[in-house]
């Protein structure tokens, strides 16, 4: 496992420090105040923290960010990430059928005005 930057040990000793557990957990802008980095670069360490250094870290919108503690705070966490999956997979399901439509015209040749105009119907 890759060490922690020194951006991510400031993050984690801040919620170890006083987000433990989703009672005591922060809102991602007043974290991202609080730190000094933006919202996406906040969402992006935690997502690391996650991911690469395995650690608890759970999030809902009602909650905000906070470290998991219990199983409440492990199962709310976890239907926020499934209530914010389910709309990204059907929306790769949709430019898939998208791409399926357009293919077509846009195969084998250089495209030419807009792929999305209306086709001549014969």
């Amino acid at each position: 496992m890759p060490s922690m930057t020194p951006t991510e040990v400031h993050v984690w000793s801040m919620l170890q420090s006083f987000h433990q557990g989703r009672q005591c957990g922060v809102r991602t802008e007043e974290f991202a105040r609080e730190l000094g980095l933006s919202r996406r670069h906040l969402r992006e360490i935690v997502a690391a923290l996650v991911r690469v250094h395995e650690l608890p870290i759970g999030s809902t919108t009602e909650h905000g960010t906070y470290i998991v503690v219990d199983a409440e705070d492990q199962r709310l966490a976890d239907q926020c990430l499934m209530d914010e999956a389910f709309p990204t997979i059907d929306r790769r399901r949709a430019l898939a059928r998208a791409w399926e439509r357009v293919r077509p015209r846009a195969e084998g040749r250089a495209i030419q005005g807009s792929l999305f105009a209306p086709e001549a119907r014969a």
